[in-house]
């Protein structure tokens, strides 16, 4: 199966919120960008696998910027395979700000055609 990442970008929300729908291909990979700049910085973002496709235990996500920058800082590397885990402002130097910036979600080791979700919020 060939691996996609549909972006639902939620721009008139406030915080912004962007909705990652991701499938992964053979490998276990999936990578798809935002179609519109961002400027902010992260306050959150939630990971969860889909239904009876979920994903590998301890799969990889990242945030990428236009730069190629885990806006994460690797903090959402090692994904629970079936509960959703989210990140949050409070942790100190959880997630970074973005500036004038696509979004690229990118998913690794996640297993051969598995399903998930990831959202990303920004203040």
């Amino acid at each position: 199966m060939a691996a996609s990442v549909a972006a639902t970008e939620y721009r008139a929300e406030h915080p912004l919120k962007i909705k990652y729908k991701w499938t992964t291909d053979a490998n276990g990979n999936a990578s798809g960008s935002t179609a519109h700049h961002y400027s902010g910085r992260l306050i959150g973002f939630t990971t969860l696998s889909s239904g009876t496709d979920v994903a590998t235990a301890n799969y990889d996500v990242e945030l990428l910027d236009d730069h190629g920058i885990d806006l994460l800082f690797g903090n959402a590397h090692n994904r629970a395979q079936s509960v959703p885990e989210h990140i949050s402002r409070e942790l100190v130097n959880a997630m970074g700000e973005v500036h004038q910036s696509k979004l690229t979600l990118a998913v690794t080791n996640a297993g051969d055609s598995k399903v998930g979700y990831a959202f990303a919020f920004i203040g």
